[in-house]
């Protein structure tokens, strides 16, 4: 979730340098009304996708290890059985040479680490929308608005 911050100092650094001062011979500002607009939508495109990034990130992280510990709890009370059902466990000869046995729990932790990365990419998504919104120019010159 550390990366949304990144994404938001990229957009700002891109933001800030298409910022054109104002023209000291003029009575003109350059920086037109609908460039703050894009320029105001890519803000905030970046900033809500970030919000809503670290919101998913954070709800998946917390059902991630709640479920876990869930699992190892129901484990330890004899409630669950492990199984080694389909990946060749048991005894393979010798000694010190048990296969080691395989939890659900880490298969939970696994797919629930793949809905974070999942949920981590629409902050990259905001990221790529301002970065296009950010684009959009218009100078003003003369007396136009």
């Amino acid at each position: 979730a550390g990366v949304n911050g990144i994404y938001g100092l990229i957009t700002s650094i891109i933001l800030v340098g298409s910022i054109l001062s104002p023209d000291v011979n003029s009575t003109y500002n350059q920086y037109s009304l609908y460039t703050g607009a894009a320029h105001l939508a890519a803000g905030l495109c970046c900033g809500l996708s970030g919000l809503v990034s670290g919101v998913c990130i954070g709800i998946a992280g917390d059902a991630s290890v709640y479920a876990c510990g869930e699992y190892d709890v129901a484990l330890k009370q004899g409630l669950l059985r492990r199984s080694n059902r389909g990946r060749g466990g048991g005894y393979t000869g010798g000694p010190g040479k048990e296969k080691k046995k395989s939890s659900g729990g880490d298969k939970l932790f696994v797919s629930m680490v793949l809905i974070q990365v999942f949920a981590g990419n629409l902050a990259l998504f905001g990221l790529i929308s301002s970065i296009i919104l950010s684009q959009q120019v218009f100078y003003c010159e003369g007396g136009n608005n």
